[in-house]
């Protein structure tokens, strides 16, 4: 029997390269993973400057696209608060789209106010706040903001425009159109400018001068709708309804977002007494606008002459409570509903007319029908 010797505890060489394989694989993953926790800083993207914006919304305004040309000058506004010559063009913008729209044209107000209230010392605020005003049916006070205006800076075109147009709506004829005159002068090639003119021309009745002035103003710029508008009220305010109906559908097809257009070819269309044509396209105009109190007051006109009075009624209805509340609204609807064997309901409406003009014609003639004291039904006025 004999002592076994011990054994020498030596690892294979197998077994030492598989240990080696395992720790240049662990450092391989400690390595990888140490570098995906440094997540490489993309290069910052350069902020755009209020000229770069600036350019983009006058690119868009000269084609047309309004809502995007308000966008880029707000933009700017915000990073150039206190460059007064950003509120002209936003204020005009927000008249433009307003269509005449009571709340949006207070909206155009508002900024305007802040323009002169941040910079009280600047031209184009205070013909902002003039344009604004006008607007909003503050002529005096717009005359007053339009004199600031042009008091700053005696060489502002865009002041004498705006100014222009106040005095026009206060019946200072005059001084309207030397104002006019004064910024075509100094800014022949100004939209405003010929729009100030084409505007003193239309007020004082010179309609196909006025068709001049917006045509030359179309030339200049010829992607605004608002131009085309103008240009044929005009036309229409001469009797050519043709001349306006082209001028209308041109307005559609340059800003199909326009209510306004299908509104005044619709009410062309009721002028040259093709009520179909009228009517559908003033159903076009309230289903792209339910808002628009001018649509549902033309639509339900149009329907009356066409003797559809269960339909007239609740449009007539939809656009007094819009707040169209003119005569011809009320007494046009209180006929409706005579017709309607409603008279009282009728009454209603025609005593609202005579609120308006205790002598108004066709008022008197409807509550007679009621009363029955005539004895032969009479049309609505022509509104």
């Amino acid at each position: 029997m004999y002592l076994r010797e011990p054994r020498t505890n030596r690892s294979s060489p197998i077994r030492i390269g598989v240990i080696a394989l395992l720790i240049i694989f662990a450092a391989w993953l400690l390595v990888r993973a140490d570098s995906g926790s440094q997540v490489p800083t993309p290069a910052p993207t350069p902020t755009r400057s209020a000229a770069e914006y600036v350019a983009e919304a006058e690119e868009a305004y000269g084609q047309g696209r309004l809502n995007d040309a308000f966008v880029a000058y707000k933009v700017a506004l915000t990073l150039e608060p206190d460059n007064a010559e950003l509120y002209v063009p936003l204020v005009r913008l927000q008249i433009i789209q307003s269509q005449g729209q009571k709340d949006k044209l207070q909206e155009a107000l508002r900024l305007a106010q802040k323009a002169v209230q941040r910079l009280p010392e600047s031209a184009p605020a205070h013909a902002a706040l003039s344009l604004a005003l006008d607007w909003n049916d503050e002529v005096s006070e717009a005359i007053e903001a339009g004199q600031r205006a042009i008091d700053i800076d005696p060489n502002y075109a865009t002041g004498y425009a705006f100014l222009a147009e106040a005095f026009a709506d206060a019946g200072q004829w005059l001084q309207a159109t030397d104002m006019a005159q004064k910024a075509l002068a100094l800014a022949p090639d100004s939209v405003d400018a010929h729009r100030a003119m084409a505007y003193v021309y239309q007020q004082q009745g010179a309609f196909a001068l006025a068709i001049l002035e917006y045509e030359n103003a179309i030339e200049l710029n010829p992607g605004l709708a608002y131009l085309y508008v103008s240009s044929g009220r005009n036309y229409r305010l001469l009797g050519n309804y043709d001349a306006a109906i082209n001028r209308f559908k041109r307005a559609a097809e340059v800003d199909p977002q326009r209510v306004e257009a299908l509104d005044e070819l619709g009410w062309t269309y009721f002028f040259k007494q093709d009520f179909e044509a009228a009517i559908d396209e003033l159903e076009r105009a309230v289903e792209l606008d339910p808002t628009y109190a001018s649509a549902w007051a033309h639509l339900g006109h149009s329907l009356y002459r066409r003797r559809n009075y269960e339909d007239a009624a609740p449009a007539l209805e939809q656009a007094l409570s819009l707040g169209a509340a003119k005569i011809e609204n009320y007494y046009t609807l209180g006929l409706t509903y005579f017709y309607l064997a409603e008279c009282d309901k009728a009454m209603v409406y025609f005593q609202k007319a005579l609120a308006i003009d205790p002598n108004d014609p066709s008022t008197l003639s409807g509550i007679q029908l009621c009363t029955g004291d005539a004895l032969t039904p009479t049309p609505a006025r022509q509104p």
